[in-house]
């Protein structure tokens, strides 16, 4: 059964980005790092795709209220999510995947590209109020630093995280040197962001002998 939430607010944080606050529907029990389909109950116009889509929730499971992050696309349903008002609706689906944190890993390493920090924002959250005592990397990928969304605010989220930020256009990328460095390095190894990025963190952490089953990994496709 589909749940349906009201929009609280939302606004334009870093270049091309918008996020999304919504009301956390009762019953709508997740957990850190999941996702949900999002769909737009009255369309300013219909998407020839569908009108909704994927989305992983930014959000904590210990916050009271729903976010949601994402890229500016040229896409009828990004066109009716970001001209949506406080007050309406959308639908959302009973949450699902695997890129959360199970008990038992002290050291992760986080491999992150653009807005691919969404879920990664949830997850540190939670970790922070549950009190867990894991140690993190995160290696956060972006095009330029005005893209790169809850910057700041990363370290902050949790208090046993380092961060070390990539900006192409400074030069600075994630390469095969730099995950080769972090093989051995952590128990559970998660890559996130668009599938190219995806695919290429995963095929370099299988080069260096990162067996599959200490990865998670979660696409974000265009919206």
């Amino acid at each position: 059964m589909p749940f349906i939430t009201k929009l609280i607010n939302s606004q334009s944080v870093v270049d091309n980005t918008y996020v999304w606050e919504f009301e956390k529907p009762a019953g709508f029990d997740f957990a850190a790092g999941q996702y949900t389909n999002l769909t737009l109950i009255n369309p300013t116009q219909d998407d020839p795709v569908a009108n909704c889509r994927f989305f992983s929730m930014a959000s904590a499971p210990a916050e009271k209220t729903l976010l949601f992050a994402a890229r500016s696309t040229e896409s009828a349903f990004n066109a009716g999510f970001r001209a949506l008002r406080p007050g309406e609706m959308v639908e959302l689906s009973r949450p699902a995947g695997n890129f959360v944190i199970e008990h038992g890993p002290q050291t992760i390493v986080f491999f992150v590209g653009g807005i691919g920090i969404a879920p990664v924002r949830g997850i540190l959250k939670q970790l922070e109020f549950e009190g867990r005592d894991i140690d993190i990397k995160i290696f956060y990928s972006n095009t330029s630093l005005n893209r790169a969304l809850w910057q700041a605010d990363i370290e902050n989220w949790y208090s046993h995280v380092e961060l070390i930020t990539l900006i192409s256009d400074d030069g600075q990328r994630l390469s095969d040197d730099i995950i080769s460095q972090q093989a051995g390095q952590a128990d559970m190894y998660y890559t996130v962001g668009k599938p190219e990025f995806v695919r290429y963190t995963l095929r370099s952490m299988q080069g260096v002998g990162i067996p599959l089953e200490r990865v998670r990994m979660e696409q974000f496709t265009p919206y």
